[in-house]
């Protein structure tokens, strides 16, 4: 649904109006109560937007310059639109402005910004539990889609045939993108992650038209397939957050294989943790994601008051991200099965459980999540999917203290 002036947007007996042949109003902005015909969906479209209400799409006759039709059940030049950051909706020429006119209908005919309707759309936010949340369950680079529209050049060989779950951002066609989502929610997968920030030139370099300002776009679009957002929210050795993704659209944040998020027991702008939970609020999850190998953030033992090698340091760093007002959740744990083996990776998620789990050693009650276990193996040495999932499941099996996975 969308809002003008305070009203929702209608398309007048559902669509299928075309302005060129009837007098009769395509679309208007004088609904207070919603029904089948003000279910408007702005769709992203190439670089910009489509306004769709069931099977019919908003068209700017010509372009912009004059009537609007509701016509079209495809999209071409003249259904994209472009929405500014003051809320104007530009047309596909990309001269006139959508405006509002004295019988509350909808056209195409200003130039001037000022004299352009402000749109405002209401996205579809989904709200698990938290319970649903903590449960992960998906798959970041284990899924194959025989029509992904990515090259092995300049990525690895892997791209072509394996969907790595943050290159979604750069998929424009939605209607494969829909269809991708739905058989990565039919293979078991409840969870999705991606970069709210393109966290690392190494994907930059794979997929070079990344553009962060389109996230929200996208954040909907998991959102209307029901699916908990998990975000990477900091580059790689930053703490830059993305400021203009949509909050109420992420239900748990991250950032990828950080070895020292935290330098002292403090509430400060050193504390990644704490950033995150400032700017994305109480109800989303924060999780720290370890290296491989690294069994809680690296901090100097001075600034915990401790003396060196004293073997509580790693409790205490836990008990203080996970009881202070960072509130974690817990660690996305990442190990390497092709590497060690699937039994080592049992045993070191044991191990976390039994320190960080509830009654555990470290006095907290955090989540284990196994994570990333064979994302480098099917990425960077073209793995074998099937293989993967093997181990995965075999450590599903093996540990059922797990709260749950995200593995590739």
């Amino acid at each position: 649904m969308s809002i003008v002036a305070g009203k929702l947007l209608s398309f007048e007996l559902g669509g299928g109006v075309d302005s060129r042949i009837s007098k009769q109003i395509a679309i208007t902005a004088n609904r207070n109560v919603a029904g089948p015909w003000e279910n408007i969906v702005v769709e992203p479209f190439e670089d910009g937007v489509s306004f769709r209400c069931g099977a019919y799409y908003l068209t700017a006759e010509d372009g912009g310059g004059g009537k609007l039709s509701t016509r079209s059940k495809t999209r071409g030049p003249w259904e994209k639109f472009y929405i500014n950051s003051n809320g104007k909706v530009i047309c596909f020429n990309k001269k006139h402005y959508l405006n509002l006119r004295m019988d509350l209908s909808l056209g195409a005919e200003v130039t001037a910004p000022e004299l352009g309707l402000t749109f405002r759309s209401l996205t579809k936010s989904y709200k698990p539990s938290t319970d649903k949340v903590r449960a992960f369950a998906g798959n970041i680079c284990g899924y194959e889609f025989d029509a992904l529209p990515f090259k092995a050049d300049p990525g690895p060989e892997s791209v072509e045939r394996v969907f790595w779950t943050p290159s979604l951002v750069c998929i424009d066609d939605f209607g494969l993108l829909g269809d991708l989502l739905d058989g990565y929610k039919d293979d078991g997968n409840t969870h999705i992650v991606l970069n709210l920030y393109n966290s690392s030139s190494v994907y930059r370099d794979w997929y070079p038209w990344w553009d962060e300002k389109k996230i929200n776009k996208y954040l909907d679009f998991l959102n209307r397939k029901e699916l908990v957002v998990v975000g990477s929210c900091f580059p790689d050795g930053s703490y830059e957050l993305n400021k203009i993704v949509d909050k109420d659209l992420v239900h748990a944040v991250f950032w990828w294989e950080d070895p020292n998020p935290i330098v002292r027991p403090a509430l400060d702008e050193q504390n990644k943790f704490w950033v995150a939970r400032q700017f994305f609020g109480e109800k989303v999850e924060i999780y720290w994601h370890n290296p491989p190998y690294q069994e809680a953030p690296y901090v100097e033992y001075a600034d915990w008051g401790l003396k060196q090698g004293d073997g509580s340091i790693n409790g205490k760093v836990w008990n203080y991200i996970c009881n202070s007002e960072c509130r974690v959740r817990g660690i996305l744990r990442q190990n390497k099965c092709w590497v060690d083996g699937w039994q080592n990776s049992v045993e070191a998620c044991q191990s976390y459980i039994d320190r960080i789990g509830k009654g555990g050693m470290y006095g907290v009650d955090a989540d284990t999540i196994d994570f990333e276990e064979t994302a480098y193996y099917i990425l960077d040495e073209n793995g074998n999917v099937d293989q993967a999932k093997q181990w995965t499941q075999k450590i599903r099996m093996a540990c059922p203290g797990l709260a749950g996975w995200c593995n590739g």
